[in-house]
């Protein structure tokens, strides 16, 4: 019994790799072609938006860590500290947590 199950477990393994290796070879140049178009245009879209990655260590933390996001992402983020430290010199009070 127990040789009929390594056998069946042989087996199994064998067509696991038979498909991974004929999946693998099946990919076509049209399939390449079309692929490369697509990322030329997502790569066109993402310099259209100003879409920048960059490394920032946050605090307490020695590991960097990638952050990407748009020019107005980017700008935003700038109006909301501006605002906050206004807020801050003119004495409002802080934003309240919903």
């Amino acid at each position: 019994m127990l040789k009929l199950l390594n056998w069946n477990k042989r087996i199994i393994v064998l067509a696991a790799i038979c498909t991974f290796v004929t999946a693998c070879s099946s990919t076509s140049k049209d399939t390449s072609d079309e692929q490369a178009a697509l990322k030329a245009k997502n790569e066109q879209a993402l310099a259209e938006s100003g879409y920048k990655c960059r490394s920032v260590k946050l605090t307490g933390s020695h590991i960097a860590t990638r952050v990407c996001d748009t020019t107005r992402q980017r700008e935003e983020r700038e109006q909301d500290a501006q605002k906050m430290i206004s807020d801050v010199v003119n004495g409002a009070p802080p934003p309240q947590s919903k």
